[in-house]
Protein backbone atom coordinates (compact mmCIF):
# COMPACT_ATOMS: atom_id res chain seq x y z
CA UNK A 1 0.00 0.00 0.00
CA UNK A 2 1.31 3.42 -0.92
CA UNK A 3 2.83 5.77 2.13
CA UNK A 4 0.51 8.38 0.84
CA UNK A 5 -2.69 6.23 0.92
CA UNK A 6 -1.83 5.08 4.38
CA UNK A 7 -1.29 8.53 5.53
CA UNK A 8 -4.47 9.51 4.44
CA UNK A 9 -6.51 6.93 6.36
CA UNK A 10 -4.60 7.92 9.40
CA UNK A 11 -5.83 11.51 8.91
CA UNK A 12 -9.54 10.57 8.19
CA UNK A 13 -9.51 8.37 11.81
CA UNK A 14 -7.85 11.55 13.56
CA UNK A 15 -10.36 14.08 11.98
CA UNK A 16 -12.95 11.34 13.17
CA UNK A 17 -11.42 11.41 16.53
CA UNK A 18 -11.25 15.22 16.71
CA UNK A 19 -14.99 15.29 15.48
CA UNK A 20 -16.10 12.94 18.08
CA UNK A 21 -14.49 14.88 21.13
CA UNK A 22 -15.54 18.36 19.71
CA UNK A 23 -19.35 17.08 19.64
CA UNK A 24 -18.88 16.27 23.48
CA UNK A 25 -17.33 18.76 24.46
CA UNK A 26 -20.39 20.54 22.97
CA UNK A 27 -23.02 18.27 24.88
CA UNK A 28 -21.68 19.08 28.06
CA UNK A 29 -23.04 22.47 27.44
CA UNK A 30 -26.55 21.47 26.49
CA UNK A 31 -28.33 20.17 29.42
CA UNK A 32 -29.06 16.98 30.86
CA UNK A 33 -30.77 14.77 28.63
CA UNK A 34 -29.80 16.07 25.24
CA UNK A 35 -26.18 14.75 26.27
CA UNK A 36 -26.84 11.54 27.53
CA UNK A 37 -29.04 11.04 23.85
CA UNK A 38 -25.53 12.19 21.59
CA UNK A 39 -23.06 10.13 24.49
CA UNK A 40 -25.21 7.06 23.44
CA UNK A 41 -25.21 7.71 19.86
CA UNK A 42 -21.52 8.59 19.99
CA UNK A 43 -21.45 4.76 21.73
CA UNK A 44 -22.02 2.92 19.01
CA UNK A 45 -19.38 4.39 17.05
CA UNK A 46 -16.35 2.54 17.38
CA UNK A 47 -13.57 4.75 16.70
CA UNK A 48 -10.55 2.13 18.97
CA UNK A 49 -11.78 -0.79 17.30
CA UNK A 50 -11.40 0.71 13.91
CA UNK A 51 -7.86 2.25 14.74
CA UNK A 52 -7.15 -1.10 15.69
CA UNK A 53 -8.24 -2.59 12.36
CA UNK A 54 -6.45 -0.14 10.15
CA UNK A 55 -3.41 -0.81 11.64
CA UNK A 56 -3.93 -4.61 11.64
CA UNK A 57 -5.10 -4.17 7.74
CA UNK A 58 -2.07 -1.70 6.91
CA UNK A 59 0.00 -3.76 8.68
CA UNK A 60 -0.07 -6.91 6.64
CA UNK A 61 -0.94 -5.30 3.51
CA UNK A 62 2.67 -3.93 3.82
CA UNK A 63 3.64 -6.98 4.03
CA UNK A 64 2.04 -8.75 0.76
CA UNK A 65 3.70 -5.75 -1.03
CA UNK A 66 7.17 -6.72 0.41
CA UNK A 67 6.87 -10.12 -1.07
CA UNK A 68 4.89 -8.88 -4.69
CA UNK A 69 8.26 -6.39 -4.61
CA UNK A 70 10.97 -9.25 -4.02
CA UNK A 71 9.30 -11.37 -6.86
CA UNK A 72 9.02 -8.59 -9.22
CA UNK A 73 12.98 -8.61 -8.42
CA UNK A 74 13.46 -11.48 -10.48
CA UNK A 75 12.54 -9.44 -13.68
CA UNK A 76 15.44 -6.98 -13.01
CA UNK A 77 17.89 -9.84 -12.53
CA UNK A 78 17.54 -11.22 -16.40
CA UNK A 79 18.64 -8.31 -17.54
CA UNK A 80 21.70 -8.84 -16.24
CA UNK A 81 21.91 -12.12 -17.96
CA UNK A 82 24.95 -12.67 -20.70
CA UNK A 83 26.10 -9.30 -18.90
CA UNK A 84 28.79 -8.07 -16.37
CA UNK A 85 29.65 -4.44 -14.90
CA UNK A 86 32.19 -2.39 -16.56
CA UNK A 87 33.86 1.03 -16.61
CA UNK A 88 30.92 3.37 -17.36
CA UNK A 89 27.43 2.91 -16.02
CA UNK A 90 26.22 0.72 -19.11
CA UNK A 91 26.66 -3.12 -18.98
CA UNK A 92 28.50 -5.36 -21.31
CA UNK A 93 28.37 -8.26 -22.76
CA UNK A 94 29.82 -11.63 -20.93
CA UNK A 95 28.19 -14.67 -22.35
CA UNK A 96 27.65 -17.80 -20.81
CA UNK A 97 28.48 -17.04 -16.93
CA UNK A 98 25.18 -16.92 -15.06
CA UNK A 99 25.61 -18.96 -12.75
CA UNK A 100 26.37 -16.43 -9.73
CA UNK A 101 22.69 -15.08 -11.05
CA UNK A 102 20.59 -18.14 -11.07
CA UNK A 103 21.84 -18.48 -7.28
CA UNK A 104 20.71 -14.84 -6.62
CA UNK A 105 17.36 -15.60 -8.08
CA UNK A 106 17.44 -19.26 -5.82
CA UNK A 107 18.16 -17.09 -2.64
CA UNK A 108 15.42 -14.09 -3.36
CA UNK A 109 12.61 -16.91 -4.01
CA UNK A 110 13.65 -18.87 -1.23
CA UNK A 111 13.14 -15.70 1.03
CA UNK A 112 9.90 -14.99 -0.54
CA UNK A 113 9.20 -18.99 0.70
CA UNK A 114 9.95 -17.74 4.54
CA UNK A 115 8.01 -14.67 3.93
CA UNK A 116 4.94 -16.35 2.50
CA UNK A 117 5.01 -18.90 5.57
CA UNK A 118 4.92 -15.62 8.12
CA UNK A 119 2.07 -14.25 6.27
CA UNK A 120 0.16 -17.44 6.31
CA UNK A 121 0.32 -17.55 10.18
CA UNK A 122 -0.68 -14.04 9.94
CA UNK A 123 -3.91 -14.36 6.51
CA UNK A 124 -6.65 -16.52 9.46
CA UNK A 125 -8.52 -12.88 10.39
CA UNK A 126 -9.18 -12.16 6.44
CA UNK A 127 -11.57 -14.57 4.65
CA UNK A 128 -10.18 -16.20 1.67
CA UNK A 129 -6.75 -14.71 2.16
CA UNK A 130 -5.13 -17.77 3.40
CA UNK A 131 -6.22 -20.17 0.29
CA UNK A 132 -4.33 -16.93 -1.83
CA UNK A 133 -1.38 -17.44 0.04
CA UNK A 134 -1.12 -20.90 -0.16
CA UNK A 135 -1.84 -20.76 -4.02
CA UNK A 136 1.02 -18.68 -3.93
CA UNK A 137 3.06 -20.83 -2.24
CA UNK A 138 2.69 -23.63 -4.11
CA UNK A 139 4.11 -22.21 -7.21
CA UNK A 140 6.69 -20.80 -5.73
CA UNK A 141 8.01 -24.45 -4.05
CA UNK A 142 7.57 -25.45 -7.75
CA UNK A 143 9.70 -23.11 -8.69
CA UNK A 144 12.72 -23.96 -6.13
CA UNK A 145 11.96 -27.45 -7.36
CA UNK A 146 12.93 -26.74 -10.66
CA UNK A 147 15.80 -24.92 -10.08
CA UNK A 148 17.00 -27.87 -8.10
CA UNK A 149 16.03 -30.52 -10.66
CA UNK A 150 17.86 -28.77 -13.34
CA UNK A 151 21.26 -28.08 -11.00
CA UNK A 152 23.22 -29.57 -14.09
CA UNK A 153 22.67 -26.98 -15.94
CA UNK A 154 22.12 -24.55 -13.09
CA UNK A 155 23.82 -25.59 -10.51
CA UNK A 156 27.17 -24.19 -11.95
CA UNK A 157 29.64 -20.91 -12.81
CA UNK A 158 29.15 -21.25 -16.63
CA UNK A 159 25.23 -21.73 -16.51
CA UNK A 160 24.81 -19.89 -20.30
CA UNK A 161 22.64 -17.51 -21.50
CA UNK A 162 19.91 -19.69 -23.06
CA UNK A 163 19.76 -21.82 -20.20
CA UNK A 164 19.35 -18.77 -17.56
CA UNK A 165 16.51 -17.28 -19.95
CA UNK A 166 14.68 -20.63 -19.45
CA UNK A 167 15.36 -20.40 -15.76
CA UNK A 168 13.97 -16.95 -15.05
CA UNK A 169 12.54 -14.52 -17.98
CA UNK A 170 9.40 -15.66 -17.70
CA UNK A 171 8.32 -12.35 -19.65
CA UNK A 172 10.84 -13.33 -22.73
CA UNK A 173 10.71 -17.24 -22.52
CA UNK A 174 7.34 -17.97 -20.52
CA UNK A 175 7.72 -21.54 -21.60
CA UNK A 176 11.00 -21.88 -19.78
CA UNK A 177 11.53 -25.27 -18.92
CA UNK A 178 13.99 -24.58 -16.49
CA UNK A 179 12.15 -22.34 -13.94
CA UNK A 180 10.55 -19.41 -16.29
CA UNK A 181 7.37 -21.25 -16.64
CA UNK A 182 6.72 -21.60 -13.19
CA UNK A 183 7.82 -17.90 -12.73
CA UNK A 184 4.88 -17.18 -14.64
CA UNK A 185 2.31 -18.87 -12.27
CA UNK A 186 4.34 -17.87 -9.55
CA UNK A 187 3.58 -14.18 -10.74
CA UNK A 188 0.25 -14.79 -12.01
CA UNK A 189 -0.86 -16.57 -8.28
CA UNK A 190 0.56 -12.84 -6.22
CA UNK A 191 -1.46 -10.80 -8.25
CA UNK A 192 -4.25 -12.57 -7.57
CA UNK A 193 -3.24 -12.34 -3.48
CA UNK A 194 -2.58 -8.67 -3.97
CA UNK A 195 -6.08 -7.48 -5.67
CA UNK A 196 -8.11 -9.43 -2.94
CA UNK A 197 -6.22 -7.65 -0.13
CA UNK A 198 -6.57 -4.37 -2.06
CA UNK A 199 -10.31 -5.54 -1.75
CA UNK A 200 -9.72 -5.86 2.28
CA UNK A 201 -8.24 -2.26 1.74
CA UNK A 202 -11.45 -0.86 -0.11
CA UNK A 203 -13.48 -2.41 1.97
CA UNK A 204 -12.15 -0.63 5.13
CA UNK A 205 -12.31 2.95 3.24
CA UNK A 206 -15.80 2.33 2.38
CA UNK A 207 -16.20 1.43 6.33
CA UNK A 208 -14.30 4.95 7.08
CA UNK A 209 -16.54 6.42 5.02
CA UNK A 210 -19.27 5.65 6.45
CA UNK A 211 -18.55 5.96 9.83
CA UNK A 212 -17.45 9.82 9.30
CA UNK A 213 -20.75 10.21 7.46
CA UNK A 214 -22.11 8.99 10.86
CA UNK A 215 -19.88 10.48 13.10
CA UNK A 216 -20.55 14.38 10.71
CA UNK A 217 -24.52 13.35 11.36
CA UNK A 218 -24.51 12.48 15.26
CA UNK A 219 -22.69 15.57 15.99
CA UNK A 220 -24.13 18.30 13.77
CA UNK A 221 -27.58 16.87 16.58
Amino acid sequence: MKKNTLSAIFMTLFLLISCNNSGTESEALGNEESTSGKKTQSKNVDLKAMSDKIKEVSLFISDVKEIEVLIGSIDNLVKAIGKKTGSNDALQAEADHNGALIAGAFTVMSSVKSKLQALENKAEKFDGIKEKILSVKKENEAFLAKIKTKSADLGKEGVTDSHAKEAIDRIGNSSGDKGASDLVKVNSAMGILVADVQKILDSLLKELAALSSKVTETGSK
